[in-house]
């Protein structure tokens, strides 16, 4: 075996080959974990716990909901929703909450506790300040504790207030445990959609929300600001898998009779990513960091996308803060993408170069992202498979023009591809030795 190691380190400085290791960590994907069972209270004896349909709020379904009416005078009504097994540190919970009120004006207080054999474990998340506006209105959100204890079996909703108006929709409680085997990381999970301006918002919205997330580039999603307000109309999708740092998201849009990319518009327009309750990147859909290519000419259809520096589980598109409100904006769109590789030749950033005949070129990827796999192929698209790896060193070259392609593909989940980068190598023949003629006089 040394030997060998001994005999390829060899070979590699004898080409100039740049060693740069293949990504491998682990990158499960995830399924979920739904609460199965529930159960209703109040801390107050005299009043019952009045949650209504309790178990809509458990199992798979996320379109039912269970109703915890908004109790008085400080009294707290929670419904508790069980896992079917005990869980452990590192597997966040998600609860998907909403209201059918502006929570601002009630004196609200909720909060959402991870619970073990029926007593608070870990951290609580409050839902107070700035989260209240994620579920006011007619807004859906999915809220997520990034820290419920070191195990945990269920997870509490409670809620009170000083004035007993309205209700709390409980969808459901999940968890994203890692799968053994590869899944589906391209299907959106879930879409949240809605309004933070609680019941000035009331009159937005966004009608046909699965469109956006179709597959089927002549439907659209519509986003509905019919009154100007100082929050926003918002389509989200959950990713059922964190993306990587430095993948891309990629969102295409058009706004009804707004032929250019109007500042007035579209600075209004932006493009959030997430990773859980919190912001990764908020951007302006005409910010110049964006990249934009106008799809179809004649429908003004625009696809927008932008790296993330950073971790995300759900993309935004978000419309509002105008003081004169557009009408619609047609979301046909939403995903996240794996960039396309960034080619480089002997160590070098490049996609083509000349070589002399015998040479050894070795074909790699720059600042290569962590959880792909890189595979070359002798074609743009299908064609075989050349290698799999980082590196690809295709051997000494006859003369004539070769052409390489690459991809990246993410490791453990199915379909999920990338582009392919194009690399071109040229090699030239050795020029032929003039005959010299040796005259013996």
């Amino acid at each position: 075996m040394l030997t060998r190691l001994l005999g390829l380190l060899l070979w590699c400085i004898a080409i100039n080959c740049i060693v740069v290791p293949q990504v491998s960590a682990q990158c499960p994907a995830y399924q979920r974990v739904y609460a199965n069972a529930e159960e209703a209270n109040s801390n107050v004896a005299f009043i019952n716990s009045d949650v209504s349909n309790p178990n809509n709020a458990v199992g798979s379904n996320l379109t039912d909901y269970s109703l915890i009416n908004i109790a008085i005078l400080g009294a707290i009504r929670y419904q508790r929703l069980k896992f079917p097994t005990t869980l452990n540190a590192g597997e966040r919970i998600h609860v998907k909450l909403a209201s059918t009120v502006d929570l601002s004006l009630l004196g609200i207080t909720l909060s959402i506790q991870a619970y073990k054999q029926g007593a608070p474990v870990g951290s609580k998340l409050d839902i107070s300040g700035g989260f209240l506006s994620l579920i006011s209105g007619e807004n859906i959100s999915d809220f997520v504790i990034d820290n419920p204890g070191p195990s945990y079996d269920a997870v509490q909703v409670s809620v009170s207030a000083t004035v007993a108006v309205g209700q709390i929709r409980v969808y459901a409680a999940y968890v994203d445990q890692p799968m053994a085997t590869a899944g589906d990381c391209e299907t959106s999970a879930d879409l949240l959609t809605g309004t933070t301006s609680g019941l000035l918002g009331a009159s937005n919205g966004v009608v046909n929300a699965n469109n956006a997330i179709d597959n089927d580039m002549t439907t659209y999603a519509t986003i509905n600001q019919n009154i100007g307000i100082a929050g926003y109309v918002h389509i989200t999708s959950l990713l059922p898998r964190p993306a990587v740092s430095g993948d891309l998201v990629s969102v295409t849009l058009k706004v009804p009779s707004v032929t250019v990319l109007s500042a007035a518009i579209f600075s209004k327009l932006s493009v959030v990513a997430y990773l859980g309750n919190n912001i990764v990147t908020s951007i302006p859909v005409n910010s110049a960091a964006i990249n934009i290519r106008l799809l179809d000419a004649a429908n003004y259809i625009y696809q927008f996308t932008y790296s993330i520096n950073g971790a995300f589980d759900r993309i935004s598109v978000q419309a509002g803060g105008l003081a004169n409100a557009f009408t619609q904006v047609y979301v046909y769109d939403i995903r996240r993408l794996i960039p396309e590789p960034i080619a480089s030749i002997d160590g070098s950033i490049t996609s083509s170069k000349s070589f002399c005949e015998t040479a050894n070129p070795v074909l790699g990827i720059s600042s290569a992202q962590a959880c792909n796999t890189y595979t070359w192929y002798d074609a743009q698209s299908g064609g075989n498979l050349l290698y799999t790896g980082s590196n690809y060193a295709p051997g000494p070259l006859a003369p004539g023009t070769y052409h390489f392609y690459t991809e990246a593909t993410r490791n453990n989940c199915t379909g999920s591809a990338s582009q392919r980068t194009a690399i071109t190598i040229t090699v030239n023949p050795k020029a032929a030795m003039a005959a010299i003629q040796i005259n013996s006089n």
